[in-house]
């Protein structure tokens, strides 16, 4: 802020304007520099290495109060570095995605990005920034097991049920039954729908239950997800094929279990053709279903979704 008076300060043998003197002042004063994505993850990698703690010890009141404070101050960069979030629907603003800095507590590595929620309810996800989903797809990577990172590049990971698996859920896998066209113009941005089921267990034969999309536009990336609108029902050419499988696989581990569960290549047959079977339904679903009289609604509410995702 600059300050104007009517008179002059003497300088040597001449006279200074103290608006000169106020404005040399201002410059003075350092200003608060923008938030940046390097910023924000060297305040978080700060905080992360200063709430670490020894096997078997509790943090303190103290530590707790820190941890409530740096993740304040981390919401408010990031809403910083996003700005307003502008997709249709769904308010300006949201809450950091991420809520412990604490090494091994439920939810730590979390996407960082702000969680957000449409008004009706109906809609929710992450919203983050390029920069940032790129560096949580490197430090997925960062652990001695590197087969259990993420892809390197955004296309490559919204392709992966395990992207949405880390990005959306602390406690369920996602399970993916095949894409839908996004409808995206050329030059809109990268986006991809898939048709999905969270759980613990192999998800079949259910049909899917959710959508999700991923799309990144202009420097942001969304992903949101949201109830399948349609009832979808059982498609028999996909769950038939599942049954005979399963009854093959229940007469394996029945002899397994006659072997006192000695034998484990049985075991690991039993497992195997239940993974196969689940893979085959999901891939065999995906196909299908575009067939079906439940398609041109599914499409319609997926593109809608996406274009949501993709606004900027």
């Amino acid at each position: 802020m600059t300050f104007l008076f009517n008179f002059r300060l003497p300088v040597g043998n001449r006279a200074m304007p103290f608006l000169a003197v106020g404005f040399l002042l201002f410059l003075a004063i350092p200003a608060r520099a923008a938030a940046t994505a390097e910023s924000y993850l060297a305040e978080r990698d700060r905080a992360i290495a200063s709430l670490r703690l020894p096997d078997g010890k509790e943090p303190t009141p103290a530590d707790q109060a820190r941890e409530k404070a740096t993740l304040t101050k981390l919401q408010t960069m990031m809403r910083e570095l996003i700005g307003p979030i502008k997709l249709p629907g769904f308010p300006p603003t949201g809450m950091l995605n991420i809520d412990t800095l604490t090494t091994g507590d439920m939810g730590f590595g979390r996407l960082d990005g702000l969680n957000v929620k449409s008004r009706d309810g109906k809609t929710s996800g992450i919203v983050t920034t390029e920069p940032l989903a790129l560096a949580w797809l490197r430090a997925s990577s960062a652990g001695p097991d590197k087969s259990l990172g993420l892809p390197a590049t955004l296309e490559a990971a919204f392709a992966t049920e395990d992207f949405y698996t880390k990005a959306l859920s602390d406690d369920s896998a996602a399970s993916a039954y095949g894409e839908l066209p996004s409808g995206l113009p050329a030059g809109q941005g990268l986006a991809r729908v898939l048709m999905v089921r969270f759980g613990q267990d192999a998800v079949s034969p259910n049909p899917p239950n959710e959508l999700i999309v991923a799309a990144a536009a202009n420097g942001l990336v969304a992903i949101l997800r949201e109830n399948i609108a349609v009832r979808i029902g059982q498609i028999p050419n996909c769950k038939a094929p599942y049954d005979s499988a399963t009854k093959e696989a229940e007469a394996i581990f029945k002899r397994y279990q006659a072997t006192k569960a000695s034998d484990t290549a049985l075991f690991d047959k039993y497992t195997a053709i239940q993974t196969e079977s689940d893979a085959n339904y999901r891939r065999c679903f995906g196909e299908a279903i575009k067939s079906r009289p439940e398609y041109a609604a599914l499409l319609k509410q997926a593109q809608a979704l996406a274009a949501r995702a993709a606004a900027r």
